[in-house]
């Protein structure tokens, strides 16, 4: 399917992701923060390792830098331009870290808990690293502890929680308007082109000498006779192929499009007709044979109900990223915020430009709003 389902919410592989890549936001404990003293920062401007403070709770410029990294990402892996300046686009990202701390102070203000959604959690994460031990070594190894750990998923689950409570249950999403969002967005639910084949490889491993690709060469066309003879593709692959991942299933590869294999395979698969065998192909991985079984054109998905709930789901999280912004303002006038620097010191302009960002002054598109 084209397009891309996006939102605040991350679900119970949230905390797994982050044991493995340790790619989220490991924030500072807040009851240790308020324990420091929540005075002005001694340093200024482009300097400040403190860029603001909501209720006492810093937001430090390696949060920042973080956040900038991503969004530049977003408008790269899409091929996205941007009108903002550097000082426009420093203010939207501290703006959007400001909502964050503001939404998740709001959640503990309340009373909100959610120890023992953390507590399943961190035992689906010990279970998915393979006991308690295994567990503890990928902390080491990251440089985290469980108490990190056990702080970034409480500010998840709360944030979402309150999401929920204050703004998600309010939105209302009739089944017209999943039905028009469906019609209007066509492109979005179009499955592309695909092949089911089966292949036998015989590998070259990386480096090898010439004669190591001969003798490759000779073995996949004499496999190739024994097909023309009437050899079982399946029973051959079995025997012969040397890709492991498919060789004891026949070699069968099932259902993929062209940009799931190299440009020679997927040529070779996508031009072979159901029911034929391909002729010798070379990639890097050494020479195939491929018999494909099944080629599907492209094709609109059909709007069944697993589709619809899952275009609900969007356009009730599009709806919530809408009125977060209206909220996190509402919550500056029941929380501190300290803002310590002025927009144009939040990203620095070498020579004029935001080349370190990626970001682009030209072009047009909306800066994702996202928790």
């Amino acid at each position: 399917m084209k397009g891309r389902f996006v939102g605040w919410r991350t679900g119970g592989a949230w905390l797994l992701v982050c044991m493995g890549l340790l790619g989220c936001d490991m924030q500072p404990n807040p009851e240790l923060i308020k324990s420091e003293s929540p005075g002005e920062p001694t340093l200024t401007g482009a300097g400040t390792d403190i860029l603001a403070r909501v209720d006492g709770v810093p937001i430090t410029r390696a949060t920042f830098q973080a956040m900038l990294m991503q969004t530049a990402e977003f408008y790269k892996s899409r091929g996205l331009p941007m009108t903002q300046s550097p000082a426009e686009v420093g203010t939207m990202i501290l703006d959007q870290l400001i909502a964050r701390e503001l939404v998740y102070q709001e959640a503990r203000k309340r009373g909100m808990e959610a120890d023992a959604q953390i507590e399943q959690a961190l035992n689906e994460a010990r279970e998915k690293a393979g006991g308690e031990e295994p567990f503890k070594a990928i902390l080491a190894q990251r440089g985290v502890t469980e108490e990190m750990i056990w702080e970034v998923t409480r500010r998840q689950i709360l944030t979402e929680q309150i999401i929920d409570q204050e703004l998600a249950s309010k939105v209302e999403i009739t089944p017209e308007a999943v039905e028009a969002f469906y019609a209007e967005n066509a492109e979005m639910f179009l499955m592309p082109e695909r092949v089911h084949a089966r292949h036998i490889l015989i590998a070259i491993p990386e480096g090898s000498p010439e004669t190591v690709r001969v003798e490759a060469r000779q073995k996949i066309e004499e496999l190739a006779a024994r097909l023309t003879e009437g050899a079982d593709f399946a029973t051959l692959a079995s025997q012969e192929s040397e890709d492991q991942a498919s060789s004891g299933n026949g070699g069968d590869l099932g259902f993929f499009t062209r940009a799931q294999m190299p440009p020679a395979f997927a040529d070779a698969a996508f031009d072979t007709e159901p029911g034929q065998v391909s002729g010798v192909v070379q990639t890097s991985f050494g020479f195939h044979l491929i018999r494909v079984e099944e080629h599907l054109p492209e094709q609109q998905v059909e709007l069944n109900e697993e589709l619809r709930v899952a275009i609900r789901r969007q356009m009730t999280q599009e709806r919530v990223k809408d009125l977060l912004r209206d909220w996190a303002r509402e919550l500056e006038g029941s929380h501190e915020v300290e803002r310590y620097v002025a927009p144009e010191d939040l990203i620095p302009i070498p020579d004029g430009g935001v080349a370190e960002t990626g970001v682009s002054e030209k072009g047009a598109a909306e800066p994702p709003f996202d928790f």
